[in-house]
Order: C-alpha cells, then sequence, then structure tokens
C-alpha cells in the first residue's frame, strides 16, 4: 500500500488493522500521531515547530471540518473561487522554481483538477471527509497501539508541508526499512516528480514480480498523464452556450475526421456516430 497526505492516513489503517494481509507499506507524508507523548528533546522540538507552522495551514482545514456546507454553497456558485482554493495548495505546498507554480504543474493539468470538482459538482464531498475526520477521530492510534510490523519505506520531498518528525518517533509506529530523502519534490509528489516516486516505490525488496507488474501499470498511467500525445489536436469552435440535442433537420455539416466545427448557434448531439472521430 503507498499513499500521501489523505493516501497516508488510508495506508497505516491498512498497516495496522491488516497487517496479516498488507505485506509491505511505503508513505510520502506523516498524517498520524502516536498515543504517547512526545519522549525526546528532539520530538517535543518537533511539535512545537509542527503546531507553529500548522497555524498559517489551518484556515482551510479548520473550515472544511467545521462549516464545509457554507463554504460549499459558495464554492459551487464560482469557478473561480474553486480555482483559487485548490491553487493556492498546489502553489504553496510544491516545489517551484522561481515562485512559478508552472515549474511544477501545467495549467493542463492544474485546469484538469479544477474542472473535476466543477464537472462534477464535488467540492462539497470533498471539503465533507474533513468533518466527518473531526467527528470520528482517526488521526491517532489508539492508547493500546502496537508497532505496525509491515516493512515501511519512508519518502521524504524537500518541500512536503507536514514536517516529518525525528526517526525516534517514526520508528516507534512503523518497522522501518527505508528513509529515503529527495533533493526536490513537494506534498503532491505523484502529480509533481512521478518518476522519483514510482522508482522509490520499486525499490522495495520485497516486491514480488506480480506487485511489480501492478506498480509498472501505475507508471505507465503517470506517463501517459505526463507525456501527453503530440499529435495534432482536434480543432473545437463551439460556443459557451452549445446546447446537447439535435438540430431541427438532423443535419450536421462541416465535420471530418481531424476538424470538428460547429457553428454559435447549432444545436448538436454528441451522441451522433459522426462525432467517433
Amino acid at each position: 500500500v503507498q499513499g500521501g497526505d489523505w493516501g497516508a492516513t488510508i495506508a497505516n489503517w491498512l498497516g495496522y488493522d491488516h497487517h496479516e494481509n498488507c505485506i509491505a507499506m511505503h508513505i510520502n507524508c506523516l498524517t498520524m500521531r502516536h498515543p504517547d507523548d512526545p519522549q525526546t528533546n528532539e520530538e517535543k522540538k518537533w511539535v512545537i515547530d509542527f503546531d507553529n507552522d500548522q497555524i498559517i495551514q489551518d484556515g482551510y482545514r479548520t473550515q472544511q471540518a467545521t462549516k464545509p456546507q457554507t463554504l460549499s454553497y459558495a464554492m459551487v456558485d464560482s469557478p473561480v473561487g474553486i480555482a483559487a482554493w485548490i491553487i493556492e495548495k498546489l502553489h504553496g505546498w510544491s516545489d517551484l522554481k522561481d515562485n512559478d507554480i508552472e515549474s511544477a504543474h501545467s495549467k493542463d493539468t492544474l485546469l484538469a483538477n479544477i474542472m473535476v470538482y466543477i464537472l462534477t459538482n464535488t467540492f462539497n464531498t470533498a471539503a465533507w471527509i474533513y468533518f466527518g475526520r473531526r467527528k470520528e477521530g482517526g488521526r491517532s492510534f489508539p492508547q493500546n497501539f502496537k508497532k505496525i510490523k509491515v516493512p515501511t519505506a519512508i519518502a521524504v520531498f524537500p518541500k512536503e508541508m507536514l514536517q516529518w518528525p525525528p526517526k525516534s518517533y517514526v520508528n516507534r509506529i512503523f518497522n522501518v526499512k527505508r528513509w529515503k530523502k529527495f533533493a526536490k519534490g513537494g506534498h503532491f509528489s505523484a502529480l509533481e516528480v512521478p518518476n522519483l516516486l514510482i522508482n522509490d516505490i520499486k525499490q522495495n525488496n520485497n516486491t514480488t514480480d506480480e506487485q511489480l507488474s501492478y506498480v509498472n501499470q501505475i507508471e505507465s498511467s503517470f506517463n501517459f498523464i505526463h507525456n501527453e500525445p503530440k499529435a495534432e489536436p482536434k480543432k473545437w469552435m463551439v460556443s459557451a452556450t452549445l446546447s446537447y440535442g439535435y438540430n431541427q433537420d438532423n443535419n450536421i455539416n462541416g465535420i471530418t475526421k481531424n476538424n470538428l466545427q460547429i457553428s454559435s448557434n447549432e444545436i448538436v448531439d454528441f451522441a451522433d456516430p459522426r462525432f467517433d472521430n
């Protein structure tokens, strides 16, 4: 199991609750807490530094964990609002060159991420999970916690916004087999530096051929996302008010294999087979 951010939390619980079936764990973020208080001066200093740093980060988290629906009414009514809410995090938590967000994420990647929430109308459900975690707990392991036995690899990226604790703290939670620091990358490492992350996962000594095949499939997906085909894109000339449905005579003109032109007042049906190309 591998994860960062919410995925790291899920990975931790899978390793804890299902250690008989989970053969390895790889995380690039630590969201969970040991039930015992920090034990060394280094660990105590980490807690103080972490809490001070998170004062600036806690705004979105507090809002979504306490009043998610109020925020959601504003956001679902404003594509610009959703864009600002998401891009601020991608800007602040990525490893940027000269403060340029496009040094880490292309506009296409940013817009695709934003549009997932807009087109599916799911900003609210994404916000509500913070409310649910606050109500049910789940950020700390139980008082009767026993160290997770699953072999664990730690990937530390320099712009991770959740500061990693000292190794002594992490070793009380996990059976750490590898701790690797990277020269670049941030909180969204799977999106930002996918090859670095994938290669680190593949270095797990316990990985079987079957699991490696699965990781290779993930790698292919990453490569497809980050290396878009260079073919000439189809040309679309459409109006922002384009509607669905047939025009009166069911006749759509100007469609060829590589060029689709629709007049601004034309009503078309995207299920028409002539759109298949």
